[in-house]
């Protein structure tokens, strides 16, 4: 009721001080602040600076405030300054102002702020640290924050540098109308949601950071958040599982090259943060058979030439990204492979079987992508998977070892060649666990 009757008060003092005519002015021919970037031009005819209207009243004056004419004399606000259409009202760093407007809102100016009443053309402008407007039930008011017309309806709002909180009411662009208890964001000449978007206390604390005015919405303090218990980073990633897919072996005697192998084996790798990624540091174990008959007790081999072959390999590389759930990856590394090359010519008379194992020098290659998953509950284990393509090409050619050979003919033994060289491909899956620390 204080309040009503306070405000009723002020505006009647308003109205009697709005009747003061151009003649009580310091000069006739000042300059009025037309511009959004405040920058000075002159008034119209004579007709039109006759009678200066009223526009706010001071309530409440901190630190160095003052107006600020076309001459650029300052003459300072105090309690219950009247201020009329197109003046300038400067405050000084750390200072503070609160105005009610002829329409009945509220404005408070914090810190260093520049103020353009309104005139008959632009309505309230101002470049402030911060600011609030409200307008009581029933009351409007426009004005035009960071070159952003806005208009008040019945609302609040509080704006500290380019955030701004709509605590009720109607408080719209001309595009549309701004959300309320929302942390907005100014860019691009609009207002968007804050992502992500701050908890209640925040927007309570937001809020609070300027002291609001007896008039401003209340508040209640929400629940002090608990702090969130902070994890210490996950730096060492130790995975093992086994690998299958499928391959190619190419020799340099392409009569002993064979596609379509099966692939099995296994991994150890380690992951160990690395900047933004992981380093890598893996051994794996592949072999690569074909789907053949081997012969045996009584049964006769398939014909043809068959390969089966072991690789062994120690690799490092670089994982693109430690902590993501997903990341491309890529090694290189060194290993030894061996393969056994079979070669069958069975017949109805006579038969020709052998088996060689030969032992190649590799550098090896592989390029691929992972995923990994922790749960929350148990985020030291985890689940791992991967998918890449592995190439390994002979350095040079070590021991050669002749395991079984038979013949049944009389004949010369079929030449089959030498290999020298070996190009090994594979695709390898792998799902495995893993322990981080």
């Amino acid at each position: 009721m204080r309040n009503s009757l306070f405000q009723t008060m002020t505006l009647l003092i308003a109205i009697a001080l709005g009747s003061v005519t151009a003649s009580a002015q310091e000069s006739p021919g000042e300059e009025a602040e037309t511009e959004t970037e405040f920058e000075a031009s002159k008034e119209g005819s004579l007709a039109e600076k006759s009678l200066i209207r009223f526009a706010a009243l001071t309530q409440f004056v901190e630190g160095d405030v003052n107006k600020l004419d076309a001459q650029k004399v300052r003459t300072p606000v105090d309690f219950r300054t009247p201020i009329y259409e197109g003046e300038r009202i400067q405050v000084a760093r750390g200072g503070m102002l609160k105005l009610v407007t002829q329409s009945g809102c509220i404005a408070v100016f914090y810190g260093e702020s520049t103020v353009l009443s309104p005139n008959r053309e632009k309505p309230w402008r101002f470049k402030s640290e911060a600011v609030r407007w409200i307008c009581p039930e029933g009351a409007k008011e426009s004005v035009v924050s960071r070159g952003l017309p806005l208009e008040i309806n019945s609302g609040e709002f509080f704006q500290d540098g380019r955030r701004l909180l709509v605590l009720r009411g109607q408080v719209s662009t001309k595009e549309s109308e701004l959300p309320t208890s929302r942390m907005l964001q100014f860019q691009n000449r609009g207002f968007k949601i804050v992502q992500p978007e701050p908890s209640s206390f925040d927007l309570w604390s937001f809020n609070e950071k300027r002291r609001p005015p007896q008039e401003s919405t209340a508040v209640p303090k929400p629940e002090t958040p608990k702090p969130k218990k902070i994890e210490a980073p996950k730096n060492v990633r130790i995975i093992v599982g086994p690998t299958g897919g499928g391959g190619r072996l190419i020799y340099d005697n392409d009569s002993l090259s064979e596609d379509h192998l099966d692939s099995e084996g296994g991994r150890l790798q380690t992951h160990i943060r690395w900047g933004q990624g992981s380093f890598i540091l893996l051994y794996r174990h592949q072999s690569l058979n074909a789907d053949y008959n081997k012969g045996g007790a009584g049964i006769t081999p398939s014909e043809g030439v068959h390969n089966d072959s072991e690789l062994d390999a120690l690799e490092f590389g670089y994982r693109f990204n430690h902590d993501r759930w997903w990341s491309p990856y890529f090694r290189l590394g060194v290993g030894a492979e061996k393969p056994k090359i079979f070669v069958s010519l069975p017949g109805a008379t006579s038969a020709y079987f052998s088996g060689t194992e030969y032992e190649f020098w590799m550098l090896t290659a592989a390029a691929g992508i992972d995923a990994q998953y922790s749960p929350q509950w148990l985020n030291w284990f985890g689940v791992y998977a991967s998918a890449d393509l592995n190439l390994q090409q002979s350095l040079g050619r070590g021991a050669r070892k002749v395991f079984h050979e038979f013949n049944s003919s009389q004949g010369d033994v079929p030449e089959a060649g030498e290999p020298w060289r070996l190009t090994s491909v594979s695709l390898q899956l792998m799902l495995g666990l893993f322990v981080q620390f």
